[in-house]
């Protein structure tokens, strides 16, 4: 939502089409070459184990999901030392997913959109308790210059709708 609300804030979208469309998931994905249970309360807390060496997770420092990332850490108390040393930073969330396919991280935390989005082959995908992290808030808005502003804006009414819901529900939002 950080990102529509500068376009809305730098006049490059309407302000009226700011709608906010589905909410994601943080989730941990584990590379299929690790064999290691994760606890089903806190699976972060798995992360300090001694045969996970690399943790991928995107820049906190540029990208909303990696933020997202560092406060679930943190609000499950899982951001000692030990933790902190086996991060790998990726510049995004694309870079996240290469460094797992490529064995350069063992577990990745990200945005479960960009984790189906990746294909992440033979991956294991363990949900985050939403609780550990704030609302994963997906937006969208029409841009000024756009040709096509009522349909645009007809797609975001769908999109924000029950019905609209259901679908992106379905496909994983």
């Amino acid at each position: 939502m950080q990102d529509v609300r500068r376009l809305v804030a730098s006049r490059a979208a309407l302000p009226a089409s700011l709608t906010e469309y589905a909410r994601d998931q943080l989730v941990i994905c584990v590379s299929p070459i690790v064999r290691f249970h994760f606890p089903p309360g806190n699976p972060l807390l798995a992360l300090r184990d001694k045969t996970i060496s690399h943790i991928a997770i995107p820049d906190p420092q540029h990208t909303s999901s990696g933020r997202t990332a560092e406060q679930a850490l943190k609000g499950g108390r899982d951001y000692d030392l030990a933790v902190r040393r086996k991060l790998v930073i990726a510049k995004d969330n694309s870079q996240v997913a290469q460094f797992l396919e490529n064995g350069d991280a063992d577990v990745a935390l990200l945005p479960m959109t960009a984790a189906r989005v990746s294909g992440l082959w033979g991956a294991r995908v363990i949900p985050v308790s939403p609780t550990l992290y704030p609302p994963i808030r997906m937006g969208a808005v029409v841009i000024m210059r756009s040709k096509h502003r009522s349909e645009a804006l007809a797609l975001l009414r769908f999109a924000a709708s029950s019905e609209g819901r259901k679908v992106f529900r379905r496909d994983g939002l």
